[in-house]
């Protein structure tokens, strides 16, 4: 039997599927997608930039009282900043935009830290006080809450995702998003996922086109989030999947891992395009 692969199905039937539909779901998904890339960006560099410290430089990560990762300019910068009252940067660690550690310049000469930075610090540290305080804020077993400051404009924001301790499971949801105003005060607080969506995989999996999928209750939205998007890219390398699915109520997310996109759909869309293979599908056999 020859089975036509979705991805060919998407770009053959799409075009005329999408014809009319209300929801610019091209421009949703550019977004979400947009935003996942840099928080993986972000996160990608501080996981390599710890890997490093803990491999060379463990004496200083003693001294630490934590990390954080911004954009500059075409690299991506991770510091490692002192646990004092007046922190400095013990570590500063600088990578291209593909975040390799072949490719890293590290440097364990403490400096004061940099507008930029002492403005990304107490963004992050409102947001960790928030964190000490709010129940909303679940902490599970084997896990990490993981602060990614962001400082765009005017904007100022805190996304928090929620890391495995152990390897061999990926974990969607018990995510949240902080806003913050100029004088670094918390103005919202939202969860993103109502909940802990844990996912095992095996990397050594020979199963033809290994399929994931999760889904969004209402109040979690209907398309993938960008912290979604952020953990298909950072895991991506392990997972022996070929495409992750969000089923929400009147959409479907999906990402291809080959491609690397996102593809937002209406159900009545998907239902059409998995009526369209399967009528293929028939003819072939």
């Amino acid at each position: 039997m020859m089975r036509l692969s979705l991805p060919l199905t998407l770009a053959i039937f799409l075009p005329s599927i999408l014809c009319g539909q209300t929801v610019d779901v091209f421009a949703i998904a550019d977004s979400i997608e947009a935003e996942g890339r840099l928080l993986y960006q972000l996160e990608r560099a501080s996981w390599v930039g710890t890997d490093l410290v803990v491999e060379e430089h463990e004496e200083l990560l003693k001294k630490a009282g934590g990390y954080l990762s911004y954009i500059m300019g075409e690299k991506v910068r991770c510091i490692f900043f002192s646990a004092s009252e007046k922190p400095e940067a013990l570590i500063t660690i600088d990578f291209d935009r593909d975040i390799a550690s072949k490719s890293a310049e590290v440097t364990t000469t403490a400096r004061p830290l940099t507008s930029e930075e002492k403005n990304l610090y107490a963004v992050r540290e409102a947001a960790v006080e928030r964190v000490s305080v709010d129940t909303m804020f679940k902490f599970y077993n084997n896990t990490s809450l993981n602060l990614i400051p962001l400082i765009r404009g005017d904007k100022r924001e805190v996304y928090i995702l929620t890391g495995p301790q152990q390897s061999g499971v990926v974990l969607f949801g018990n995510d949240y998003l902080i806003t913050l105003n100029q004088k670094n005060e918390v103005v919202t607080a939202t969860a993103l996922h109502q909940n802990l969506i844990p996912i095992p995989y095996n990397p050594d999996d020979s199963i033809e086109n290994p399929i994931s999928m999760h889904s969004h209750k209402e109040s979690t939205g209907s398309w993938m989030t960008a912290t979604d998007v952020c953990t298909l890219l950072l895991y991506a390398e392990y997972l022996p999947w070929k495409q992750h699915t969000v089923l929400a109520e009147d959409y479907i997310s999906w990402w291809n891992f080959e491609e690397q996109d996102l593809v937002i759909l209406t159900k009545e869309a998907w239902d059409k395009i998995v009526k369209h293979q399967s009528e293929l599908e028939e003819e072939v056999d």
